[in-house]
């Protein structure tokens, strides 16, 4: 449970879209604020790990109900591999793509 719990070690981001650089933020002046949080996670292939990632998610999205909460993986490796198995994970950039 212990290498379980390292390999769900999850940055929780909080992202206004729109404000990520000052140039975005200029481009992004005429588009409504959006807020959400973002779940980032190296990844793993361990199903333990996995439950840890989907409580950790359950346990942010009871505390912000009204935020929308989004996941990404980091491992490039990890996410072509759940592709052959035709499960798509998000990457980050992906997921902060407007």
């Amino acid at each position: 449970m212990r290498a379980a719990r390292w390999a769900a070690i999850v940055t929780v981001l909080w992202v206004g879209w729109g404000y990520l650089s000052p140039p975005a933020a200029a481009a992004a002046a005429a588009r409504p604020e959006k807020k959400g949080i973002v779940l980032v996670a190296f990844g793993t292939s361990v199903p333990a790990a996995r439950a840890v990632y989907e409580g950790f998610e359950a346990r942010v999205r009871a505390a912000f109900p009204d935020v929308p909460v989004r996941r990404a993986y980091t491992s490039a490796v990890l996410r072509a591999r759940t592709a052959e198995e035709g499960q798509r994970l998000a990457s980050l950039p992906s997921v902060l793509a407007p």
